[in-house]
């Protein structure tokens, strides 16, 4: 392990700015970035100056993708083998601020109000975090270079969930689709079709399905949809579980 010593005070100085905006909590976390020894050293002498699609895993929309201190294993994913067989990773601070949900396969770019300062794949339990361009000087700050040695060859870059059997009631999703067509608009209609395509050709687990629809519709639409559908429907079908286990089908 390798401590860098290039953490600027004018990136310290938006610690307190980032934080009056979020009333008082700038929201520092640690988060891994890997990548080749030649990008991780172009870093620290000049900073990051390229957006690339993550190099493991799914597109959250373009920034700088960091991994959760919880999950080092997909930062590992995402480095690369130099001519000793080392691997290099950088375990850095950032500056979350206010985070939004950016869902896969998003095209987004930049925070979509002045409300949000970064991007996640989950607010309530993030996996990976995503740093705007604007930002990406400012709000990470790598502390420590690790080089090691894994066989990662082998490692699926997609680790499926395990198969949980449903236990909750069910709402047929064709029936879901054609009330949320009424108030959703049509981009976000698309993005649903879409995962509910690649849950029947097994490209995504149920629970991701779930979590998807979840993102894009959101807990409160779905809650009013479901109250909605289980009282004009006698005897009553069960809706919408928001949870892993919910069921959907058609």
């Amino acid at each position: 392990m390798k401590e860098i010593q290039s953490t600027t005070p004018s990136r310290r100085a938006f610690f307190p700015a980032v934080g009056k905006k979020c009333g008082g909590d700038a929201n520092i976390n640690y988060a891994w970035y890997g990548a080749s020894r030649g990008e991780i050293y172009d870093i620290i002498s000049h900073g990051f100056s390229r957006l690339e699609r993550p190099k493991a895993g799914e597109l959250y929309g373009f920034g700088v993708y960091l991994s959760s201190a919880k999950f080092s294993i997909d930062c590992a994913l995402s480095s690369a083998e130099d001519e000793n067989g080392l691997r290099h990773v950088m375990l850095c601070r950032v500056i979350l601020g206010n985070m939004e949900t950016v869902c896969a396969g998003s095209q987004q770019f930049h925070p979509c109000s002045k409300e949000y300062d970064s991007g996640v794949d989950d607010v309530s339990a993030p996996r990976r975090y995503i740093i705007w361009s604007a930002y990406m000087n400012s709000h990470i700050l790598p502390s420590y270079i690790i080089s090691f040695r894994a066989p990662l060859k082998g490692v699926p870059r997609r680790i499926q969930a395990n198969s949980v059997k449903p236990t909750s009631p069910w709402m047929n999703f064709h029936t879901l689709l054609s009330v949320l067509s009424k108030v959703l608009p049509p981009h976000k209609m698309t993005q649903i079709s879409k995962y509910h395509s690649d849950f029947h050709r097994k490209k995504i687990t149920r629970q991701q399905l779930v979590k998807r629809l979840r993102q894009i519709a959101g807990d409160e639409l779905l809650t009013r949809v479901i109250k909605l559908y289980r009282t004009k429907v006698r005897p009553p079908v069960w809706g919408v579980g928001l949870h892993s286990e919910a069921v959907f089908r058609g």
